[in-house]
């Protein structure tokens, strides 16, 4: 065997290792995206929202919500129609009218066509972006507050730069959400009564 076939030989062995050792490791982090994925639907149920069950907080759903929050009204938006259906009950059960809408579109409709809106809870990463729908909310209707959740922490940064109220990282409780409503409510009647004459 001549040197160049000797160096083809490793060189063509080493690849072979390589890309072994490459497919265990996508397969490794395939599963674990896999598990973490079965984590998240779990603590998206209606039961997983209440108790915070991955966050490691001990949230119970309040038994008592601020008369600031009751009547206040929050268009809930996210692509997953079960987080959407899960989110917007939570909140009628705290006294809040809510809407739904499962992309951008149909909450700029609703936007529309309601004036009364207080706060948007919406999903960051969404097939028609969330950060879209956050610029829009952020100049069309300056007083609204939005508050941008998803279980990409990454996209917290971008929310916040865009005007975003708050970031609320997936997987939260019943009542993480009801307090961040609660505060934005009330930043908002305060913007509210400070922009009148």
């Amino acid at each position: 065997m001549t040197d160049l076939e000797l160096a083809q030989d490793v060189a063509t062995k080493t690849a072979e290792r390589l890309r072994e050792v490459w497919v265990e490791e996508l397969n490794a982090l395939r599963d674990q995206w896999l598990m973490d994925l079965g984590k998240l639907r779990d603590d998206l149920t209606v039961e997983g929202l209440i108790r915070g069950a991955s966050c490691g907080l001990d949230c119970p759903l309040r038994k008592k919500v601020t008369s600031s929050v009751k009547g206040a009204t929050v268009l809930v938006v996210d692509d997953y129609p079960g987080v959407k259906t899960v989110l917007v009950r939570i909140l009628e059960d705290a006294g809040m009218h809510t809407f739904g809408a499962t992309t951008g579109a149909e909450a700029i409709v609703i936007l529309a066509e309601q004036k009364d809106i207080d706060v948007v809870i919406s999903d960051a990463v969404m097939p028609k972006n969330g950060h879209s729908l956050l610029e829009f909310v952020r100049e069309t209707y300056p007083t609204i507050e939005v508050i941008m959740t998803s279980g990409y922490t990454n996209v917290a940064e971008k929310a916040r730069e865009l005007g975003a109220f708050c970031f609320l990282p997936k997987p939260f409780s019943a009542d993480q959400a009801v307090m961040l409503i609660e505060k934005a409510v009330e930043l908002r009647r305060f913007k509210m009564a400070r922009a009148k004459p």
